[in-house]
């Protein structure tokens, strides 16, 4: 039990770290992004609150493996699909277009789902659905940046590769943790 509430403790100081760099780096430009600032602190603090509720059960996030499934399907579609039928010679247009509706059903069949697996209730819906696609953005992203890290020479990349991996295996946990019904 000690080690699920250190998985959910780590995952939401990882959250605010990414979180965090992110923020530092609107202010260092000073570009006037209050509102992208605002939206992403609300995003962090819904997500954290859909982690913990999660946790304990008040609210489903992810119902089962098929559903973990098909929100990472969301975030990865467009990117398999675009090039795919770019290099079937179909039209940028077309390509776009097929990706975007597919995207758009996926999307919605996941509102759907999470909307049902919370009993139609809005609020924990919203809570729900927030928390499973952050869940997933951050996920990806760290699992890419794992095989593509950043950095000027070897010791930095594998300092920054290391630092994703346990990003991405804190995200893991926190959703192995989530309880399904």
């Amino acid at each position: 039990m000690k080690s699920k509430w250190t998985a959910l403790i780590a995952a939401i100081l990882s959250l605010l770290g990414v979180a965090g760099q992110a923020w530092a780096r609107d202010a260092a430009t000073n570009d006037g992004s209050t509102y992208l600032v605002a939206l992403g602190f609300a995003v962090l603090v819904t997500t954290i609150t859909g982690a913990a509720m999660g946790y304990k059960g008040k609210v489903v996030v992810f119902s089962d493996y098929n559903d973990l499934a098909i929100t990472f399907l969301v975030l990865i579609s467009p990117v398999v699909i675009i090039p795919t039928l770019m290099i079937a010679h179909a039209p940028e247009t077309l390509s776009v277009m097929v990706a975007l509706t597919v995207e758009v059903c996926l999307l919605v069949r996941t509102l759907a789902r999470t909307g049902r697996d919370n009993g139609g209730k809005v609020l924990l819906t919203t809570l729900a659905f927030v928390t499973k696609l952050t869940l997933s953005i951050l996920f990806v992203y760290n699992f890419i940046r794992i095989f593509l890290p950043s950095g000027k020479d070897v010791a930095t990349r594998s300092a920054n590769r290391d630092t994703y991996s346990s990003s991405a295996e804190i995200i893991c946990r926190l959703l192995s943790i989530t309880p399904s019904q």
